[in-house]
């Protein structure tokens, strides 16, 4: 992927999780909002905002999670590395996110698997972009 490809808005089309036994959750609801943003200048900001059947108790981390910082593009991967978030496990980490785009105009990014608080289950995120050309 070259830096042209992704820069831009992109609004949220999908949410999931997936579990390694094959089970799908979308923990923001059927209907979540969000907007993605890549700059020319490496800048990223994210925010993810719950449809609106979700309530705060659905969520360990609430309707809403928002991180901003700049970014890193690999070959197969870019590195967000966040500076503000809502989460404080968040701030100065790198979020590590696979990335592909599709033809019409989707970047899908996805993550390694992790592991739940409760430790009883391994995850990773499937969250599908739309280009948003407003």
């Amino acid at each position: 992927m070259i830096i042209s490809d992704i820069i831009g808005g992109w609004r949220l089309k999908s949410m999931q999780w997936v579990s390694r036994t094959g089970v799908y959750k979308s923990p923001f609801g059927n209907e979540p909002q969000g907007i993605l943003t890549y700059t020319k200048n490496h800048i990223m900001n994210v925010i993810i905002v719950a449809s609106e059947e979700i309530n705060d108790t659905d969520l360990p981390i609430g309707r809403y999670i928002a991180y901003a910082g700049t970014y890193k593009i690999s070959d197969d991967h870019i590195i967000h590395e966040v500076k503000v978030a809502t989460l404080d496990r968040l701030i100065n980490s790198q979020e590590k996110r696979y990335y592909s785009l599709t033809p019409n105009d989707q970047l899908i990014l996805s993550s390694d698997w992790w592991h739940t608080d409760d430790e009883t289950e391994w995850r990773a995120n499937a969250i599908v972009w739309e280009k948003n050309y407003i």
